[in-house]
């Protein structure tokens, strides 16, 4: 038996076999020898063997699966998918690893890394923009490995490389200064971290990789990260945020460039379409559209209203987004360009500007179909969440609703699940189409607000119907939050009973088997305080209902959620109180136990209230389109 040894080094990735043929060399045989004849032995011997060699060839390689934002400013998955490039740097990743990546890996010398890190692709992970003082901004990034290799990452922040310089594309006002002092400062007060900075994804695993940007002071924080997949790819990513000053508003939208949907030239008005404006400022912003550019384009086609804005003024909150409603109306099919130009007003007068360019397009509707939506989504955009994101307690089913295309006052209806998947807290949730479309009527969420228990769940339907013109429409819709734990609800029952129970009827019924006596409550043997038998839930009555499906119906329906959890009842459906008038939001009463640890800072930490988003796409046209 002989050991043979196979070295062949493929030059990439891929599926490689190899046909072996292994030819012996056969002797002279000796002419006496007994048995077969030697014409045969050598026949035997000369004969050659033929086998396959298969290999599957790859490199450890990861993607990022998901990207979840929690920060005070309005960052839905979508606009934080492209912040950070997600495509860009998933493609990288699939690609073959270059020489230069390998060379910087195998590096030992600090300065001869500071020379191959500045071949690495560089990309950006922006973090986006919120007051000084507010609460940081926090990436979970879900990392997978699609691979059938383990793949093991490491983050190199700047002290592990010393880098002097980054590219000037990230800020010109940063790339003017004295770049290393400034990344030395950033990491110095840890204005950003990783956590964990070093890991192994097993094959088909996953682990979520969180990104902290502190709001420590005003102005724009830029750190330059190594991120290496060891024995695979690696790649530069820059860190990059900006903290405003606490009492002004700060205007932006998500590209400078919108493109809106084209429309056919010969309508008398254009579908509706939207741009979205956020406010990330603790201030509400006022402001206002600066029309001379409206007029300008309306003035070099003929006077035709070429594009329409509503509304042309208003105000924003603090932390939040609006809608602006655009009607294109082309008189040719060519591409027309507009300036927009928003005004941020204190006291009445501008104080900033917020500048971006309109894109459009007309077309000939005889020669040309009509075009798909255009949209600022990214293709790539997960549909749900990939797997519980740390410090989160809710998730829907799906975030994507497609309405398709669909004629004026049909009805078009899409679901999705809201899902509480923590074992303690109570969901309060409230829905708001923060102006998606011109009036309630034409977006329907129901239920728009109400509870949630513990492992409970609500299905959401959202409807459409065009009322008021055609449309074509790409927004986003947000699920607002809020937790309360499930300690707080007894003493808040408890004072709800007591007051409750002296304003009923007393009402005196005799059973044939059984004569009812006056009741009281044990609670206070003093006051001896009479209990009418009609508000009375005995055990036997109970679970007389607890055993019907009508029963638990009238149970869920006119019981306050409390009296279910202070008796430790499996979670089930919650409306909002009628009371409430929206988003419940209960308070302890100071009482000692969960309650007053909760209040102090002593008890569980609530889940993350950052609201949950639905893509909503639909176009509603006229029936002869």
């Amino acid at each position: 038996t002989k050991k043979l040894i196979f070295v062949s080094p493929p030059p990439q990735r891929g599926t490689y076999q190899y046909i072996v043929r292994v030819q012996p060399l056969g002797g002279k045989p000796e002419a006496k020898r007994a048995g077969p004849s030697p014409r045969r032995d050598h026949d035997r011997m000369g004969r050659a063997v033929e086998f396959t060699i298969h290999a599957e060839v790859e490199y450890p390689y990861i993607q990022i699966s998901d990207l979840r934002a929690d920060s005070v400013s309005c960052q839905p998955l979508s606009m934080v998918w492209a912040q950070c490039q997600v495509d860009a740097v998933n493609e990288l990743f699939q690609g073959e690893v270059a020489h230069t990546e390998r060379e910087f890996q195998a590096a030992i010398g600090i300065d001869q890394k500071k020379k191959l890190v500045k071949e690495l692709t560089p990309f950006q992970f922006n973090f986006g923009t919120a007051a000084a003082g507010s609460q940081p901004t926090i990436l979970n990034v879900a990392l997978s490995n699609p691979g059938h290799l383990p793949a093991q990452f490491l983050f190199q922040f700047p002290k592990d490389l010393t880098l002097e310089k980054a590219p000037s594309w990230c800020d010109e006002r940063i790339a003017a200064a004295n770049e290393e002092a400034h990344f030395d400062w950033v990491e110095e007060h840890r204005i950003y971290e990783v956590e964990p900075r070093e890991g192994t994804i097993p094959p088909g695993g996953f682990i979520f990789v969180r990104f902290t940007y502190h709001h420590i002071n005003v102005g724009t924080h830029l750190l330059p990260v190594v991120f290496n997949v060891l024995q695979g790819r690696s790649a530069l990513i820059y860190m990059k945020a900006h903290s405003t000053p606490p009492n002004v508003g700060r205007l932006s939208v998500r590209s400078q460039r919108i493109e809106m949907t084209p429309v056919a030239i010969g309508v008398e008005e254009g579908p509706m379409q939207v741009v979205e404006v956020t406010n990330n400022g603790v201030v509400q912003a006022p402001w206002r559209i600066e029309g001379s550019s409206i007029e300008e384009l309306r003035a070099n086609n003929y006077g035709f209203e070429i594009l329409k804005v509503f509304p042309d003024s208003g105000v924003i909150e603090p932390n939040s987004s609006t809608y602006l409603h655009l009607w294109f109306t082309p008189v040719e099919a060519k591409e027309y360009h507009c300036p927009l130009q928003i005004e941020m007003l204190r006291d009445g007068r501008p104080v900033e500007e917020l500048v971006f360019e309109v894109s459009m397009r007309g077309f000939d509707d005889r020669i040309e179909p009509i075009p798909q939506l255009i949209t600022s989504f990214p293709s790539t955009l997960p549909v749900q969440t990939y797997a519980p994101v740390p410090n989160f307690g809710a998730a829907l089913s799906v975030e994507h609703l497609d309405f398709g295309r669909a004629s004026l006052r049909s009805l078009t209806s899409r679901v999705c699940v809201l899902v509480n998947y923590t074992p303690d807290w109570v969901l309060n949730f409230q829905w708001r189409a923060r102006d998606l479309l011109r009036s309630s009527k034409e977006l329907r969420i129901e239920p728009q607000e109400g509870q949630l228990g513990p492992g409970d769940h609500e299905l959401i339907l959202f409807t459409v119907q065009g009322m008021s013109g055609p449309f074509s429409i790409a927004g986003e819709v947000a699920c607002y939050m809020h937790w309360t734990h499930v300690a707080e609800f007894r003493d808040e029952d408890q004072i709800a009973m007591h007051e409750e129970s002296g304003v009923q009827e007393e009402i005196l019924v005799e059973h044939k088997d059984h004569v009812h006596e006056p009741g009281y409550s044990k609670k206070d043997f003093v006051a001896l305080e009479h209990v009418s038998v009609a508000n009375r839930l005995t055990v036997s009555r109970f679970r007389n209902l607890m055993s019907t499906a009508a029963g638990q119906k009238f149970l869920n329906e006119n019981l306050h959620r409390t009296a279910l959890l202070s008796s430790h009842m499996a979670p089930r459906r919650v409306h909002a109180h009628p009371e409430s008038g929206g988003v419940v939001t209960l308070t302890a009463t100071g009482a000692s136990g969960v309650s007053g640890a909760i209040l102090s800072g002593e008890g569980p930490k609530p889940p993350s209230s950052f609201p949950l988003f639905v893509r909503i796409m639909a176009q509603v046209l006229p029936m002869d389109e």
